[in-house]
Order: C-alpha cells, then structure tokens, then sequence
C-alpha cells in the first residue's frame, strides 16, 4: 500500500514540475499610464499615451521575439446608433494582430446619441517583432459609422515578450 501511495506521489510531482518548466511568464519591456480626461471630435490619430506622448519604446534582445501590447482606457463616444470609436496598436509602423484595422470597436455610442456612456475597455494585440533592437508602439484612433465626439479617460499600456 506504502508503494502505490509512494508512486502516485512521485508521479504528481513529476506532473507538477513539468508544468511548471513548460510555462513561460512574461517579461515587462515597457509601460505607461495617463491620468486625466481628454475629448475631441477630431479622428485618425495617435492617442496621447501619457506626458503627451503618442509613442512608447521598448527593446528586444532576440530575433523573432513576441510582442504582446495591452492598452486599456476608460472610452464613451457619440454618433448615431451603431458608432463606434476604434484602437489599432502599430508596432514600427505595422498593425499587431487581431489585424482588423478600424473595425475593433473599442467603445459604442448609445442609441440616442447625444450621451456618452463610459466604458473601460481594453484591447490585446500580438505581433513576432523580427529585428533585436528599439521599437515604437503607438494607439491609433479612429471615430466609425458616423461617430463624432471621443473621449478617452486615464488609461494604461503594457508592452510585454517572452522571457
């Protein structure tokens, strides 16, 4: 009995220690956050990622590293029924995945479209950087389906990597 209870032991721990090799955690490259409300009717920009700043860098130290951008915002736009306000996250100038350029509605207008309804959204991109060096993320923002007033409140990015 002492055996079986020995050898279910062993096995357990030998599962455990093979998950926790295969796991991968994530390696911070960079971040930033803004504080404060900001609102406009303009579109087709790049939002201000904190100090006013509208681009964040960050290094890879190997070839073909994944990169993986999370930006967060409290987000409320107004339009007719069906508008939309839309983030894509660009690394060197390229779209992350999903690639779906305006069509990722990041916050929607109410039906009546004369009141805001805040939202904290957040949108997560992926993209294989190739090249070891210094890199630019940047949000570009976008008013759809006849949108016609943003606003975009405190909000945070986070450029990750494998380890």
């Amino acid at each position: 009995m002492n055996h079986i209870r020995i050898t279910t032991a062993l096995v357990v721990a030998l599962a455990f220690a093979a998950l926790a090799t295969s796991a991968s955690a994530e390696r911070l490259r960079a971040s930033s956050t803004r504080a404060g409300n900001l609102t406009s009717t303009n579109t087709h920009f790049f939002a201000d990622l904190g100090n006013g700043k509208t681009s964040l860098s960050f290094n890879t130290s190997a070839a073909n590293s994944l990169i993986k951008v999370t930006y967060n915002a409290e987000c409320a736009v107004l339009g007719p029924p069906q508008s939309w306000l839309s983030v894509t996250i660009l690394v060197d100038g390229v779209q992350m995945n999903p690639a779906s350029g305006s069509l990722f509605g990041f916050c929607t207008s109410l039906p009546n479209g004369t009141d805001f309804q805040w939202t904290g959204a957040t949108r997560v991109s992926l993209k294989t950087v190739p090249a070891i060096g210094t890199h630019t993320v940047q949000v570009l923002v976008d008013l759809n389906g006849g949108a016609n007033t943003w606003w975009l409140g405190d909000s945070s990015i986070v450029v990750e990597s494998e380890p």
